[in-house]
């Protein structure tokens, strides 16, 4: 894969308000009960790069092994088949990214970032199959352990499968050597039976399950999201990590939400 140094000064600055983030318990037991009557699930049907061969390899949504938890790595939020595990030498972070739908021009890419990456500057490229850069975005990064929302702020065009990445800029003359995650996303016209059931929801939960049943990776982990900023409480942390275990990322449930 061709490497990012020479993708030239960033394009556009993320603009955005920030969100006080929401520490979070463990579902209650009573929760954990009625989750288990309709857990919040992806279905995850598609091809893992579905013909994409821009990086001519797995792209992972995990920066590499380490020593400490989960909470202390760099993390793509996206569909996958392994599952982030503990063990008594750290986090096992060998994890490849699934291709993410979304049905908009301007998704939510969502990173879990580690402690300490404060004084650090994030930055979210977005490239084409040719490996040619659309857009570069410095991201501001928080001073705790945080999951944190970054607007894609080029337009995503139909039918078209884009390849991304996060890097913590650690050694901005060395690029290679920062940590990084990355991802493939495509934005996809909705489906008249996705449609309908988008019509006939009755709350942002509802509209989440749909995203969810259908596979639209992006807009469900969003709206997710939201509730969790919106609607703190039992039945939105539960459904947020029941979400996040059916694609392997339980391990990160808990850390709390920034936009």
């Amino acid at each position: 894969m061709k490497q990012l140094a020479p993708l030239a000064p960033a394009l556009a600055v993320l603009m955005g308000t920030v969100w006080t983030p929401i520490v979070r318990a463990e579902p209650s037991t009573d929760t954990a009960r009625a989750g288990q009557l309709a857990q919040m699930v992806f279905n995850n049907s598609t091809d893992p790069a579905d013909g994409f061969t821009g990086t001519g390899r797995p792209v992972s949504r995990t920066s590499g092994g380490s020593r400490g938890d989960c909470d202390d790595q760099l993390v793509a939020l996206l569909p996958g088949t392994d599952e982030l595990q503990l063990s008594a030498s750290g986090c096992n972070l060998q994890s490849m990214a699934d291709l993410a739908l979304t049905t908009t021009a301007h998704p939510t890419v969502w990173i879990h970032v580690p402690e300490g990456a404060a004084l650090l500057q994030g930055q979210f490229a977005l490239l084409n199959e040719n490996q040619r850069a659309l857009a570069i975005q410095p991201i501001s990064l928080p001073a705790t352990a945080s999951i944190v929302g970054i607007p894609v702020e080029a337009s995503l065009d139909m039918g078209q499968t884009y390849y991304w990445v996060f890097s913590i800029l650690e050694t901005p003359d060395r690029p290679t050597e920062n940590p990084r995650v990355e991802g493939l996303i495509r934005r996809v016209e909705p489906t008249s039976e996705l449609t309908t059931a988008l019509e006939n929801s009755n709350s942002v939960r509802d509209q989440a399950e749909v995203w969810a049943d259908h596979g639209i990776w992006h807009e469900a982990l969003t709206s997710l999201a939201t509730l969790q900023q919106t609607a703190p409480g039992d039945r939105s942390q539960q459904d947020w990590y029941s979400f996040l275990d059916s694609v392997g990322l339980g391990a990160i449930a808990n850390t709390p939400i920034r936009p």
